[in-house]
């Protein structure tokens, strides 16, 4: 009996070209909506503490370097600075391609690197 050809799936190939403006940075976390259009909006955070909006430093006249702090200035803030680096906008489809490529992420680490231990 003569075995039927399977027949190749149709593939494509495709190129990653890095935009001149590419970069990396941290995030700790997002903020997430529904537009008005349905599609997905997030925009994603830095946490830091927060930085004093000015400093009172003591002054060494011998070696003209600067002291311990002798005091933060008022006007600054106290507590966690979320500090928003950009925000991306996708549609539904998108988000699930993404979801499933976290999904994918998530459970390779968890081979890795078990949750029991």
């Amino acid at each position: 009996m003569a075995t039927a050809k399977k027949k190749a799936k149709p593939t494509i190939l495709i190129h990653n070209v890095k935009n001149p403006n590419y970069r990396q940075i941290h995030v700790d976390g997002c903020n997430g909506n529904i537009t008005p259009r349905l599609d997905f909006s997030f925009q994603f955070f830095a946490e830091r503490p927060t930085l004093p909006k000015s400093i009172e430093q003591e002054i060494n006249r011998k070696t003209k370097s600067l002291g311990k702090i002798v005091r933060q200035g008022d006007d600054s803030l106290d507590g966690v600075a979320r500090e928003f680096e950009f925000g991306i906008y996708l549609d539904y489809f998108s988000l699930i391609n993404i979801r499933d490529e976290m999904n994918e992420l998530l459970e390779q680490h968890d081979k890795i690197y078990p949750k029991d231990k």
